[in-house]
């Protein structure tokens, strides 16, 4: 089993991605240990690229967002009969992971790892990678953050700082007792001695 290390900063699944991975390289027959991280590429939202250092490692894949931004303009036609732009919004579209150019790129990759150049490697649309058709890549599956009862949070923190203060108020009282003997007994000492 091949081993690499994989580190996901983007919000597609990491168990899938992983998947994927393993597959890719136990396709290419790579014994290297890979280092893969895989980052979010915001500019070109449908191109899958990477970077990998010659003879090397690691390896570092861009893909698209998991969601991207689209501007809407509305037509209206006007009194003159001529189509005119009413108003612009920004919608949010979801966008697809393709396993298959993921695989192709990452196959390229691993070719640059192994040593070898682009003269000696076909390109990356050749590549056959049938293996990723039952890989699916969704969406990392968003966490559900407890609600905090802030009311009941805050009366314990008040009643802890409240336990704080009467026990720094009980040490200065027992230093100050300890000191206003001290100023006793050397006044009694001293004090007749004048």
């Amino acid at each position: 089993m091949p081993r690499f290390k994989l580190f996901n900063k983007t919000k597609w699944d990491t168990r899938a991605l992983r998947k994927l991975c393993m597959a890719v390289i136990k396709a290419t027959g790579s014994t290297i240990r890979h280092s893969i991280l895989v980052r979010t590429k915001t500019r070109h939202y449908n191109q899958y690229h990477g970077r990998a250092t010659l003879n090397g490692s690691w390896i570092t894949m861009f893909v698209p967002p998991t969601e991207r931004r689209i501007r809407k303009f509305e037509t209206v036609v006007g009194d003159d009969g001529q189509k005119h732009i009413s108003g612009k919004h920004w919608e949010t579209e979801q966008t697809k992971f393709h396993p298959k150019s993921f695989a192709q790129v990452l196959t390229h990759e691993i070719h640059h790892n192994m040593g070898l150049n682009h003269g000696e490697m076909v390109s990356v649309e050749q590549l056959e990678v049938d293996y990723t058709e039952n890989i699916v890549v969704q969406k990392k599956a968003e966490k559900q953050k407890p609600k905090i009862n802030l009311v009941e949070q805050r009366f314990s923190h008040a009643e802890m700082m409240l336990k704080k203060a009467d026990t720094r108020l009980k040490r200065a009282k027992t230093l100050k007792c300890k000191w206003q003997k001290k100023v006793n007994y050397y006044k009694n000492k001293y004090g007749d001695a004048q």
